[in-house]
């Protein structure tokens, strides 16, 4: 019997107390931004889901391998979904006063987020600009290399390069919090020890739990060094993340909770599901099938294509937990698993916010 399975009933009210009184800031999110028809159906379905969810605060991922020009499209489409829901429903978020703002009014708030530095073209200029509009927190690199450094995948790990350093200086500078999830284990701690500021893995989980997606998944050098700096590291909800094939349960979420606790502290842990929303079983078949063929073609070359060719749909996210909106079963799973009041309060949302008082600075 599972843990959502075994919960008793006060443990379960308790669990919606808890819930209802969060600030709940899940640490990274994404989707495909336009569906077929091409209208804002789609963000108001998302906005839905942050609701249905009891979502205070969400980073959403508006750009990754994408040009200058789609970085701010993809903007703009958001905003725009943002203003057609309203902004007295939903609320754009640019300092920890407003996720407390947005908890207090009682609706969800978006941060933009990027997931890679390539939409700066090489132009840290750029920061500035994308700061007021209100991105805040960004990745150096994604899972291969960027101008700033090697990815979790990249076929070596070279580090942070000179454009890296001063990417993360002039992110301190300016306030925007340096993400380091899918970065390459030196260029991890290298950024670390460049940062002035705290840090945070938005999105990933513990490599010593030995999960399938072993890459991307952090050392205990790294989790110890991100708590040293004051950072906080956000776990992921995809199975191949949590467990050795894959078919993850809530025991296998809160075990990656637990050793980071047990590692540094409840601090330094939130909340950072990566579920893709609205994904699609053909969208995953063909991923699948594309891994599949990178796998016959080149082990190295493509290191990501084993554990991709071994996802399947029916068991991709945690059960239980296939979407934000079912963001209460973690607040429930924390409540059985014996965690106190105070420590599901920090892991839902405190902890980042505390770490966006320390970052978000004007």
């Amino acid at each position: 019997m599972g843990i959502l399975e075994s919960i008793s009933r006060s443990e379960e009210e308790r669990a919606l107390e808890l819930h209802k009184k969060a600030i709940v800031i899940n640490a990274l999110s994404y989707f495909s931004f336009r569906d077929e028809s091409g209208t804002f159906q789609r963000f108001q379905d998302y906005y839905r889901i942050l609701v249905d969810g009891g979502i205070t605060s969400v980073n959403l991922t508006v750009a990754v391998y994408d040009s200058l020009g789609q970085a701010c499209r993809n903007i703009a489409w958001v905003l725009r979904g943002m203003e057609n829901i309203g902004f007295d429903k939903i609320k754009l978020i640019k300092s920890p006063e407003d996720v407390k703002r947005a908890k207090e009014l009682g609706v969800p708030g978006i941060i933009l987020g990027f997931q890679n530095s390539d939409p700066l073209e090489g132009d840290l200029s750029l920061l500035s600009l994308f700061r007021r509009i209100g991105v805040m927190i960004i990745q150096p690199t994604y899972s291969t290399r960027s101008l700033a450094g090697d990815g979790c995948f990249e076929r070596t790990d070279g580090g942070l390069s000179r454009f890296g350093v001063e990417l993360i200086e002039e992110m301190n500078r300016l306030g925007i919090l340096v993400d380091l999830s899918h970065c390459g284990d030196k260029t991890t701690i290298e950024a670390i020890e460049t940062s002035k500021d705290p840090v945070a893995f938005t999105h990933t989980t513990v490599r010593a739990l030995k999960p399938m997606n072993w890459r991307r998944a952090k050392t205990d050098e790294a989790i110890q060094a991100l708590a040293e700096k004051g950072g906080v590291m956000g776990i992921v909800a995809e199975s191949t993340f949590l467990k050795d094939g894959g078919g993850a349960t809530f025991e296998d979420y809160i075990a990656h909770i637990k050793y980071v606790e047990n590692l540094v502290g409840i601090d330094h842990v939130g909340l950072g599901p990566d579920i893709q929303e609205f994904q699609r079983k053909e969208n995953v078949d063909r991923l699948r099938a594309l891994a599949q063929k990178r796998l016959a073609e080149s082990k190295d070359r493509y290191p990501e294509a084993w554990y991709q060719s071994h996802t399947y749909y029916e068991s991709f996210y945690v059960r239980g937990f296939e979407t934000m909106a079912k963001t209460l079963n973690v607040t429930k799973a924390l409540v059985a698993s014996g965690f106190s009041d105070e420590e599901i309060l920090k892991v839902l949302g405190l902890n980042f916010l505390r770490l966006f008082e320390k970052v978000w600075r004007d």
